[in-house]
């Protein structure tokens, strides 16, 4: 992932430089901002390269705010770095994902089942709306106070991820996912480039025992 401190084509240069055939392009200030980044050129650098690109918003971005008007200034954002990718040829967008708790160690422990009963009502959604779209979206799009038609636009570029395949990448009680494999990766790059100065390990940040009491 690139640095949003740095120039979004200085970071292209340093993978491809790294023999790596993709970015994940997060859409961040301060300097790879929706609203400041040139499409253009940073199109022209990926060619150059002949690199593939996945999209990536701002985590915190809080599309799920209980604040109607933080909520629509979060869509427009959405919609803005949608447009982004979309220009640049990007075929997936990552990192808006609906279906991931995080929570307080000692709370997730003392409560397990408070999120089993959570999860198992998300994941029951999820199995709606890729079985039901078409009623699902005026559902959804009355959450986030916007039109279906504006909640529709967005559904080119992410997508509710299934329990199965959320196991598959979290893993089993007894086997750890892909995740932590990405995980390390992020980590090990972050360390390297100076984003971060201390070594977080997954196992301290990753919980595989809930979602594994779903059936």
């Amino acid at each position: 992932m690139n640095h949003p401190a740095q120039e979004i084509v200085h970071e292209i240069e340093w993978m491809a430089d790294m023999g790596l055939g993709f970015i994940d392009l997060t859409l961040e200030p301060p300097r790879a901002a929706s609203w400041k980044v040139d499409p253009k050129t940073i199109g022209q650098a990926l060619t150059r390269h002949h690199m593939a690109i996945v999209g990536h918003t701002a985590f915190y971005l809080p599309i799920a705010s209980g604040i109607e008007e933080i909520r629509r200034a979060s869509l427009v954002e959405l919609r803005r770095c949608v447009d982004v990718f979309g220009e640049l040829g990007a075929r997936w967008m990552k990192d808006l994902i609906l279906d991931i708790i995080m929570a307080h160690t000692g709370e997730l422990k003392a409560n397990p089942d408070k999120y089993v009963k959570f999860l198992r009502a998300i994941y029951k959604a999820v199995d709606y709306f890729n079985a039901n779209q078409e009623a699902a979206i005026p559902i959804i799009a009355k959450q986030f106070s916007i039109t279906a038609d504006d909640f529709k636009a967005t559904l080119p570029n992410f997508r509710y991820t299934p329990l199965a395949e959320a196991k598959d990448f979290i893993g089993t009680v007894d086997k750890e996912g892909r995740v932590y494999e990405i995980f390390n990766e992020a980590m090990d790059l972050n360390l390297e480039f100076g984003s971060s100065d201390v070594k977080l390990n997954p196992e301290d940040h990753i919980d595989r025992t809930i979602i594994n009491k779903l059936q």
